[in-house]
């Protein structure tokens, strides 16, 4: 990361506090230190390209790949929906060793993605309480040995301790938390499930923690950043902002003896 910001869509909490550089923060005093991604490593540009046939990152998830898998390791990313949020999260899952977790708030979603990612031949699955018990102990097991890249938790599942304690075994690389504007009060769909996670995170003080979420005001910014232990050291946040080319917004002033028929014609027209 840089010493200043140098855009105006990210600022990582080192550009405001000068003294407190990543390399010398300390285990008990901040993030866990964050190990650096050898050369050797898988790359992040021939995984998106070999694996999921793009060609290039667009810059927004170039610069949350890059801040998640090189430093400062905590990041918030605000995109709109549809515009490659998974991508922040699956294509570091693929360049770390260990497990990636990714908490998300809906089944279909951790269903389809799971199912996309096997058809890319990513060992990948999801645990939820509308899984079959035999299929979901296969696999927990699986989970505890090291089968999968990606598994994708509902939140309702961290209220249970054994899970919890089986996370606490096995080498989480990444704790993605997608849909993270849940985890807010201020939010428009807060679920009390999210108010788990930053226990979690304090649990397994895992290197990496990346949050998505397609809609977050300032509040609701500064509530998931402190919900998660973001501000006990150094993060960054990446925003893209709302605005969607396809959708068009417009505002009119109704006379009161017009109010009733425009309302139906509005009403007629979505």
């Amino acid at each position: 990361m840089h010493d200043s910001c140098s855009s105006p869509q990210t600022c990582t909490k080192e550009q405001v506090v000068a003294s407190a550089a990543p390399e010398r923060t300390r285990p008990e005093e901040g993030h866990p230190l964050l190990e650096p991604v050898s050369a050797g490593e898988v790359r992040a540009e021939h995984v998106l390209r070999d694996t999921f046939g793009f060609a290039a990152f667009r810059p927004w998830q170039e610069e949350a790949i890059e801040a998640v898998l090189h430093g400062p390791g905590r990041v918030l990313v605000v995109a709109p929906t549809g515009g490659g949020k998974s991508l922040t999260y699956q294509v570091p899952a693929l360049c770390l060793e260990g497990t990636t977790i990714v908490i998300s708030p809906l089944v279909a979603l951790m269903e389809d993605q799971c199912r996309a990612l096997a058809a890319r031949g990513i060992p990948a699955t999801f645990l939820a309480s509308t899984i079959e018990q035999g299929e979901r102990n296969e696999r927990e097991r699986g989970l505890l040995a090291g089968a999968y890249k990606l598994v994708y938790l509902a939140p309702e599942r961290l209220a249970s301790e054994w899970l919890v304690n089986q996370l606490a075994r096995i080498d989480v690389s990444l704790l993605a938390i997608d849909e993270a504007h849940c985890i807010a009060h201020w939010g428009h769909d807060f679920r009390p499930d999210y108010l788990r996670i930053g226990d979690l995170v304090a649990r397994l003080k895992p290197k990496r923690v990346l949050a998505c979420t397609a809609t977050a005001t300032p509040d609701v910014r500064r509530e998931i950043l402190e919900r998660l232990g973001f501000t006990q050291g150094d993060y960054a946040e990446v925003l893209r902002g709302f605005a969607r080319p396809n959708l068009h917004l417009h505002a009119l002033r109704l006379q009161p003896c017009d109010q009733i028929a425009d309302a139906q014609v509005v009403r007629a027209e979505v």
